[in-house]
């Protein structure tokens, strides 16, 4: 087996696996995504996206993924790290 074929085959296990139970169908999530990063958008109304910007949108990608599951630990963890590391690049 290549490491391409073994990189698909992990890719296949992750999405069709946990992270399917624990966020959803991707195109419900990839919507909830969307409608948040949108929000966030025209909340911002300013120039191009910036480090903190990127902390905060994927913070919201999370928010996203616990709508579907309140309970995933991962996502809280993810969640509270970008908050920090959105901290630290804001500073």
């Amino acid at each position: 087996m290549t490491e391409r074929e073994k990189c698909l085959d992990e890719a296949k296990a992750a999405i069709c696996g946990d992270r399917d139970r624990a966020y959803g169908q991707p195109e419900d999530n990839f919507h909830r995504i969307a409608v948040m990063w949108n929000a966030w958008a025209d909340v911002r109304q300013a120039g191009p996206f910036d480090r903190a910007d990127v902390a905060i949108m994927l913070g919201l990608m999370k928010d996203a993924r616990l709508a579907n599951n309140k309970s995933h630990a991962d996502g809280w963890r993810d969640k509270a790290g970008y908050a920090a590391c959105g901290y630290e690049v804001s500073q």
